[in-house]
């Protein structure tokens, strides 16, 4: 059974320049789970380039899949913020 989540309309995603992430929300279960993208795994995964404005488009173009690794990463560890970078064990249908 795959796990339900639903897009969270209260947190705009925004990229953070400090650590080159972009910071977003997923609700999981009546739960707000804060997460952040590195720029590592957006320009490897989803061909941003370095420009922080290719981040946030890489997010919101692949938006669901990342939405999708944050909740199964929150579901199986309930740690948050949930952090995805390089080494986070993307999976065929994440």
């Amino acid at each position: 059974m795959k796990p339900v989540f639903a897009r969270v309309t209260i947190a705009t995603p925004r990229v953070d320049l400090g650590n080159e992430t972009v910071r977003f929300a997923v609700n999981v279960g009546n739960v707000i789970v804060q997460a952040l993208i590195s720029r590592e795994l957006l320009e490897g995964r989803f061909a941003a380039t370095p420009d922080p404005t290719s981040w946030l488009q890489a997010y919101q173009s692949n938006s669901e899949a990342i939405d999708r690794m944050t909740t199964r990463l929150y579901l199986r560890d309930a740690m948050a913020p949930v952090i995805l970078h390089s080494s986070s064990n993307w999976t065929r249908g994440y």
